[in-house]
């Protein structure tokens, strides 16, 4: 195993909702703070997003065990719904350099294949922090986009009536 491979994590998940929704519950800064969290341990309560290659992000909150936290980062890929690449720096990590999260959207019938590949990380310690916490984050935009599918099925015009 090369570094860069030993530094990286790897998660997926099979979410029931359209790429388009997934894509959006991941750009939007309204949707971002109504997800992206877990609860009794973090939530983010802002988020600042200029969603466009070369555009940056932040996202701030508060944590039970680090207090008041941001993440900040510079898109490098945008291509709706199938792709979104993004630099990340947290600010609780003071060694850290820019890490990459790539994130692929793939339509799967009625549901979306997410693949989050988060590379470069700075040391091993960060990688595991990382590799801890991405499961969570992916359950939360699960959960989140197919409410979000479900919710807006409910309000489609009935075709038949």
């Amino acid at each position: 195993m090369n570094t860069t491979e030993a530094l990286q994590v790897i998660e997926e998940i099979r979410i029931h909702a359209p790429p388009e929704v997934v894509f959006r519950a991941l750009t939007d800064p309204g949707e971002i703070t109504a997800w992206w969290g877990i609860p009794g341990e973090y939530e983010t309560r802002e988020a600042e997003m200029d969603v466009r290659v070369g555009g940056r992000y932040r996202f701030a909150g508060t944590s039970t065990r680090l207090g008041r936290f941001a993440v900040t980062g510079e898109y490098r890929i945008v291509d709706p719904p199938r792709r979104l690449s993004y630099t990340w720096t947290p600010d609780w990590d003071e060694g850290a350099r820019d890490s990459i999260v790539d994130i692929q959207l793939e339509r799967d019938g009625d549901t979306t294949h997410v693949t989050v590949t988060h590379t470069a990380f700075s040391t091993v310690s960060a990688r595991e922090d990382h590799r801890n916490g991405w499961p969570s984050v992916l359950g939360a935009l699960r959960t989140h986009a197919e409410a979000r599918a479900a919710s807006s099925q409910n309000t489609q015009p009935n075709q038949n009536a």
